[in-house]
C-alpha cells in the first residue's frame, strides 16, 4: 500500500510539474519514479522466487521423509520372473 501511494504521489507530482511548464523537474521526478517502480517490481519477483524455492524445498523434504521405495524380485503365475517396484506415499 505504501508503494502504491508513493508511486501515485510521484506520478501526480510529475504531471503537475509538466503542466506548470517545468519540464526538467518533471523529467527528474519521472526518472526517480521509474527507478522506484522498477525496484519494486524487481523486489516482488525476487521475493516470489525465494518463497517458491522455500516451499518446493519443504515439500520435497516432507516427501522424502514420508515416502518409501521398495524394489524386489518374485515369481508371477504367468511368468518365470518379475521385478516389482513399489512407491508408498
Amino acid at each position: 500500500m505504501i508503494a502504491f501511494l508513493l508511486n501515485g504521489a510521484m506520478i501526480c507530482a510529475a504531471c503537475e510539474a509538466f503542466d506548470d511548464g517545468r519540464e526538467f523537474l518533471g523529467g527528474l521526478i519521472t526518472f526517480f519514479e521509474l527507478g522506484l517502480y522498477s525496484g519494486n517490481i524487481y523486489s516482488a519477483v525476487s521475493s516470489a522466487h525465494k518463497y517458491n524455492r522455500r516451499k518446493k524445498r519443504t515439500f520435497l523434504q516432507k516427501l522424502k521423509e514420508h515416502s518409501k521405495v521398495e524394489v524386489s524380485a518374485g515369481k508371477m503365475p504367468d511368468r518365470n520372473l518379475a521385478l516389482l517396484y513399489k512407491i508408498t506415499f
